[in-house]
């Protein structure tokens, strides 16, 4: 995979969407070590760096030599269409198409135009307590009516850009 000139690059971070929110300012990392759960954390990924393909794939590179050429993706997982979330996971040389940012630059923030289900479509992330000590991503379906599961908040995806470039 071809990796964008480094000003093409940036962090995930989340926004929440609703005031006196839990989860806020924090940033989107791959959990790693076997684990595929994309959860929050303060701090920026240390060696992960964000952009769109023109698939509508969100992918993350590596600027460490040794990671030359991989790439995770991510993945709408769905279990079956009996829930109103689903996990969003990062697999090495996969990712789900059909992301877009949409909104004023500056503004935009991450959306699932068409995700790999048939639940009635996509309709925006939520942050849970996951199950591995961090905050997990989710996202929400359509076809389930408006209630979000017991401790989740919605949250917009926003860009963050790369401050030391060195990195990238």
């Amino acid at each position: 995979m071809d990796v964008p000139p480094s000003d093409q690059l940036y962090w995930l971070r989340f926004r929440p969407t609703t005031p006196n929110a839990r989860f806020t300012d924090l940033y989107l990392r791959w959990h790693g070590g076997g684990i595929p759960a994309v959860v929050l954390s303060p701090n920026p990924p240390k060696f992960l760096r964000f952009h769109l393909t023109s698939e509508g794939q969100q992918v993350a590179t590596s600027w460490r030599e040794s990671d030359k050429g991989r790439y995770w993706g991510f993945v709408a997982q769905a279990a079956g269409t009996d829930t109103s979330h689903h996990p969003v996971e990062m697999f090495e040389t996969r990712g789900d198409p059909g992301l877009e940012w949409e909104g004023e630059e500056g503004e935009e923030t991450l959306q699932w135009t068409s995700p790999p289900d048939s639940s009635g479509g996509w309709s925006g992330w939520i942050v849970l307590d996951g199950p591995h000590g961090h905050p997990q991503l989710y996202w929400l379906t359509k076809g389930h009516g408006a209630e979000l599961p017991i401790g989740a908040e919605k949250v917009d995806i926003v860009k963050v850009p790369i401050v030391n470039q060195e990195t990238a």
